[in-house]
């Protein structure tokens, strides 16, 4: 069964937090329901994800997660940063949960009418209505002009009883309305990454449309995020049977493959994993390789992976082959 990046940082976060708490480093986090401040002055600077938030291949998503108002104890060694996301860890009502703020997002085709504004959330931002909400989770998008999306969540991740869903719905809002007044103050913070670092690289420029169309036949045009550090190639808009993603990020929130299956081998002169699984619908092959700089303090990582959803493409071998002229345009070692 293939397990998608979603479901790897999952598993990451829980073992992150397992360590932490035996580490004895558990914040108390509760929502807080203090008004945020006279914003609507700095409403120009909302205008836009860019306007508010500034270059965000560079944004630094922990400084919009942080704060020192009532209930919103974070404590910095709980903090889990990614280059699209940041993630903190601790109790609510004495259950384990964890709040993350990002990725930045598009998605043109949402409906106006689930858009809704916020009490004291200064114009034109808006938020979904209703907040998407499972047992153990609450999710709240803050949306730019545009449908430029800014994803904030929380969710129990222990073994306890979880928390009221409308408790982890407060802790959401209270994180979004914490970053609104940052984003309003001009207080959103940036990292700044090495000339040799993945995370100034644009994820769409390691494939060129020609060398995706020799594979698929025929291939619509790249769909980039909007910090560059993801990209995906579809073959057809209307079927989508054929992908390839490439995916930028740290080492430890896009580990390699774990599994008996995995195959180590050289392309384009790195180290790299290769690992290919399947569902009831598809066969994916992923191929990954660490990327470290001799200035970067942490090991990032690129991952490509090939969805093929007939079996018509060979997927490794198709991998294997997009691998090599992606990871040649990798920054040099």
């Amino acid at each position: 069964m293939w397990i998608s990046s979603r479901a790897l940082l999952r598993r990451w976060s829980v073992l992150a937090l397992v360590a932490l708490l035996l580490a004895g480093c558990t914040s108390q986090i509760s929502g807080d329901a203090r008004p945020y401040g006279d914003v609507a002055a700095a409403s120009a600077r909302l205008a836009s994800a860019r306007a508010a938030l500034g270059e965000l291949r560079s944004l630094d998503y922990c400084t919009l997660l942080g704060g020192d108002g009532p209930g919103r104890t974070v404590d910095g060694d709980q903090l889990v940063r990614g280059m699209d996301f940041c993630a903190t860890f601790g109790l609510s009502a004495g259950a384990r949960v964890e709040v993350m703020v990002g990725p930045v997002h598009v998605r043109p085709k949402l409906p106006d009418h689930q858009l809704r504004a916020l009490d004291q959330l200064p114009p034109p931002l808006r938020v979904n209505r209703p907040y998407t909400k499972s047992d153990g989770s609450c999710e709240i998008l803050l949306a730019f002009p545009g449908k430029e999306l800014l994803r904030f969540r929380a969710r129990h991740v222990g073994d306890e009883r979880p928390p009221p869903t409308e408790q982890l719905c407060d802790l959401a809002e209270s994180t979004l309305r914490h970053a609104v007044e940052r984003m309003g103050a001009g207080e959103v913070g940036h990292v700044t990454h090495g000339p040799k670092s993945l995370g100034l690289v644009d994820a769409c420029s390691l494939l060129t449309k020609d060398e995706l169309a020799a594979v698929f036949y025929t291939a619509e045009a790249a769909r980039p995020s909007p910090t560059g550090h993801h990209c995906q190639w579809v073959e057809s808009d209307v079927l989508e049977f054929h992908k390839v993603d490439i995916y930028l990020d740290r080492e430890g929130i896009l580990p390699a493959p774990d599994n008996r299956s995995v195959v180590k081998e050289t392309i384009a002169g790195r180290e790299s994993y290769v690992l290919e699984e399947a569902d009831d619908r598809n066969t994916y092959c992923s191929v990954w390789a660490a990327h470290k700089a001799d200035e970067q303090p942490l090991v990032e990582a690129a991952k490509l992976v090939v969805t093929d959803g007939n079996n018509a493409l060979g997927a490794c071998a198709v991998a294997r082959r997009l691998a090599g002229l992606a990871w040649a345009r990798l920054p040099a070692l």
